[in-house]
């Protein structure tokens, strides 16, 4: 991560920031205080663009097919085909609205030919 007070050898940090510059010419950035405060610091929750403020909000990653089975038939010995493709149907995604981009192109007629082989 670059300094922000750093420029060609020369460091124009407030006299407040602790930094290891000598004279105004700052010779080891890699051990400089304030760069490693910088890159201790985690990203924030919150970051504001345009005077807007805006919170990181993750959605919930959907299961894998392993913890979806698992969570139907965990301690049964015997399970029917039948039972097991509806358990993979159910889990396959939902087919994406065209939007006339390339990068999803095949997608749907993927997920309709898996729909139509576990049948």
């Amino acid at each position: 991560m670059k300094c922000k007070y750093w420029d060609c050898g020369w460091c124009y940090a407030p006299e407040n920031v602790e930094t290891n510059a000598t004279q105004g010419g700052c010779f080891e950035p890699e051990y400089c205080p304030y760069t490693k405060q910088m890159t201790n610091q985690q990203p924030p929750d919150i970051i504001e663009i345009g005077g807007v403020k805006y919170q990181r909000v993750e959605e919930p990653k959907p299961p894998t097919l392993y913890e979806a089975l698992h969570e139907v038939y965990y301690g049964t010995n015997y399970v029917h085909k039948e039972e097991i493709c509806g358990v993979v149907e159910r889990w396959l995604p939902a087919e994406v609205i065209e939007d006339g981009e390339d990068y999803n192109n095949g997608w749907n007629d993927c997920l309709k030919l898996m729909r139509d082989k576990i049948k």
